[in-house]
């Protein structure tokens, strides 16, 4: 329960009205069942409210969410005001939206990874040698 690690009743009820919202509890959950720290499970709570408060703002509906969302979100942390107190600074905040972009689709609510079809970096490396390079 995300009330395990905020107490103020507005803060909570502005994290449950994202579009996260609702899956803010079984995230807790899956965190504290993982044995991650208080302190580690905040700050993903945080972030993970703050990627779903962003992606409502651009009208990103969370069906939709994909791995490109992850990408687009990095970005827009490197130019953040949305969270004054931070300062710009967010330490895992992608780490966190990882987490909970998994427990999403191990809950079916986003599609799986899909795989992007560009080769890994080995196998990109591996394709540029000649046979007589080995």
């Amino acid at each position: 329960m995300i009330s395990d690690y905020f107490e103020l009743q507005w803060r909570l009820a502005r994290r449950r009205s994202t579009c996260v919202g609702p899956h803010l509890d079984d995230f807790s959950t899956t965190l504290t069942d993982a044995g991650y720290l208080h302190f580690t499970i905040r700050g993903y709570l945080r972030a993970a409210d703050h990627v779903g408060a962003w992606a409502d703002r651009h009208r990103i509906a969370l069906s939709t969410w994909d791995d490109e969302l992850l990408v687009r979100f990095a970005r827009h942390l490197t130019r953040c005001r949305c969270i004054k107190s931070n300062k710009g600074i967010f330490g895992d905040a992608i780490a966190g939206v990882r987490l909970l972009m998994a427990r999403l689709r191990a809950r079916g609510v986003i599609a799986g990874a899909q795989p992007s079809g560009r080769p890994l970096k080995e196998d990109r490396r591996e394709a540029g040698r000649l046979p007589h390079s080995r």
